[in-house]
């Protein structure tokens, strides 16, 4: 599994409603039970809705971490828009497709993009450009937030 970020915790309540990079912080350590380090979901926020909670994309994924609807039912998320609910069933989405990849970063990203049977079907990384470029994104980024976590 990635390394577990080791940080001092917050008192729970210490969540004002910013959903910025900063706001986020305790919500995000508050929910994560180190099945998937803290870098690696706020990788997966920034790339996926900018830290907008009320992010709709074109597909009808929503929320912080862009949930589908067949994966918030999985993940039992019934507010998509609720920050907390997002990050607690994208984190739970994520370490399911860690240890469905064997803690593989690229190949759990592309899954977390294109979906699981596309990464099978595909053997490995789709040819797809956009979940290419996802993928070097989520290192990009999950490189950049290790460094200051």
């Amino acid at each position: 599994m990635l390394q577990r970020i080791d940080a001092v915790r917050k008192r729970p309540g210490m969540y004002i409603g910013s959903t910025g990079p900063t706001g986020l912080h305790h919500l995000v350590w508050e929910i994560l039970d180190n099945a998937v380090d803290e870098a690696l979901i706020r990788a997966v926020i920034h790339a996926e809705s900018a830290y907008q909670p009320d992010a709709v994309s074109p597909k009808g994924a929503q929320g912080l971490m862009q949930l589908m609807p067949d994966t918030q039912s999985e993940v039992a998320v019934s507010n998509p828009f609720d920050p907390a609910q997002n990050i607690r069933g994208g984190a739970a989405y994520l370490a399911r497709l860690l240890d469905e990849f064997s803690d593989d970063l690229e190949l759990a990203a592309a899954a977390y993009n294109a979906g699981p049977s596309a990464v099978y079907r595909h053997g490995g990384i789709p040819p797809f450009e956009e979940t290419r470029e996802y993928v070097r994104r989520i290192k990009i980024l999950h490189r950049r937030y290790a460094q200051v976590l």
